[in-house]
């Protein structure tokens, strides 16, 4: 499929946020861990997942393709499988699952794929620069198109029960993920994000899936489900960010080590990477920001105007000063794709002597996004000790519902933002109460 504008600026423009070595030429395996926060090591948890892998691959294929997992230390949530058998799954998509039978059946619907041949045809483009790989959650059609989509999951899905589990969970998970897609952009002030038009008319719904998935559900044979293996198999997850990456805490961007903050105004939905935050604005606006840590690191400006701005072809409007208590510089270099004009204001700002942190905040010329999205810049500042010390890691945590237990009680424990909405989605609960010996994950420091 022809690229879009946007992912040609992303090309032009997020490369030079990158190191040289990154922007190398890579598998389509490495460009999908530098986008989905890398490795994940967490060998008992890996080595479950692999084993529910096999079962699948087993009774898909009848031994022929042999499967190797690999976890990413992403929140996001998503997974794929590629050509060689090699399966990649984030952290979120285990956090999102219930039940062993949930997670089997996303991973039939990825072996879906190569069974039918869609791995192959997608590994057969042109490979995608790693900048713009990085895009993997939220450009779908660089994925799978209508068709393919849902003879995977009618291939998925049948394995699902061939191999004993629970055909019934697939349509389960995806009622959870589209719950989670409506929540997550509902919070961002984005809740068309949890429509297709985030992924082409050529790509079917979450909701949609789903409801063709409980039809096929139906007529298969129930499995076992594997809830309480798997609750115990992910207590203690991380949530949230992965050690050493940059927390948001709902639309803030807060590094503790490093002592700052920027706020990404309502309209934005932000997205965490291995070593990058993203914002997705209205009329395709994009936020781009990371940092860089070299010994001796040049002066904001002068890394502005001598490096990362002619990387860019050239940088405008050239300013530099006080922001939020750091030094900083800062630019405006003009981009041409096709007939589109765009802008993108470069900010370098000064945070240690080692450290420069950068945002590359892209509009069209003319949008009136650009003063919205522009003002997550002007929103860096400095923080303070006790600010920094609020922002502590967050993990999974699975409880047992006691006698006299209530929702509020059990909300009241979670440490996360929207924490009834997101209990009630985690757990699959409605207006009553779990009952007492209920299993429920709470989201806790």
């Amino acid at each position: 499929m022809a690229a879009t504008r946007r992912d040609l600026l992303l090309g032009l423009m997020a490369a030079p946020l990158l190191p040289a070595a990154a922007r190398a030429a890579v598998d389509e395996a490495q460009a999908i861990r530098a986008a989905f926060g890398g490795p994940y090591e967490a060998p008992a948890l890996r080595d479950r997942v692999a084993g529910i892998a096999r079962k699948v691959a087993a009774a898909e294929t009848g031994g022929r393709l042999e499967v190797a997992v690999e976890l990413l230390d992403s929140d996001q949530v998503n997974g794929t499988a590629l050509p060689d058998g090699r399966v990649l799954v984030t952290r979120g998509l285990l956090a999102l699952a219930r039940s062993e039978a949930e997670v089997a059946s996303v991973l039939a619907h990825e072996i879906g794929h190569i069974v039918a041949g869609h791995a192959k045809s997608r590994a057969a483009r042109p490979p995608v620069d790693p900048a713009v790989a990085g895009l993997a959650e939220i450009q779908a059609e660089a994925e799978f198109d209508r068709a393919q989509e849902q003879e995977a999951d009618r291939i998925g899905i049948e394995a699902l029960a061939r191999a004993g589990f629970d055909p019934a969970a697939a349509p389960a998970f995806l009622d959870r993920l589209a719950a989670s897609q409506r929540l997550a952009a509902a919070l961002s002030g984005r809740p068309e994000l949890a429509t297709a038009a985030i992924s082409g008319d050529d790509h079917p719904e979450t909701a949609d899936r789903a409801a063709l998935a409980r039809q096929r559900a139906a007529a298969l044979p129930r499995g076992a489900d594997g809830e309480d293996a798997w609750l115990a198999a992910i207590d203690g997850l991380p949530w949230g960010e992965g050690a050493g990456q940059i927390p948001i805490r709902g639309q803030a961007v807060i590094d503790p080590v490093a002592g700052f903050r920027w706020d990404a105004p309502s309209g934005v939905a932000l997205l965490r990477q291995r070593q990058r935050v993203m914002g997705l604005g209205p009329d395709d606006s994009l936020i781009l920001f990371d940092h860089l840590s070299q010994p001796r690191a040049l002066p904001a400006r002068l890394f502005l105007e001598r490096v990362w701005g002619r990387r860019a072809g050239g940088v405008q409007s050239v300013g530099e000063g006080d922001l939020g208590g750091f030094r900083a510089a800062w630019g405006v270099a003009g981009v041409a794709v096709g007939s589109d004009r765009w802008e993108a204001l470069m900010a370098v700002i000064e945070t240690t002597p080692e450290r420069r942190e950068r945002f590359n905040v892209l509009t069209r010329a003319g949008s009136p996004a650009a003063a919205l999205v522009r003002g997550a810049v002007e929103s860096f500042r400095r923080i303070g000790a006790a600010e920094a010390a609020a922002v502590r890691p967050r993990r999974l945590a699975i409880a047992t519902v006691q006698p006299g237990d209530t929702v509020a009680a059990l909300v009241g424990r979670m440490r996360v933002e929207a924490p009834e909405a997101r209990f009630r989605l985690l757990n699959d609960i409605g207006d009553d109460a779990p009952p007492p010996g209920a299993k429920v994950k709470l989201i806790v420091e």
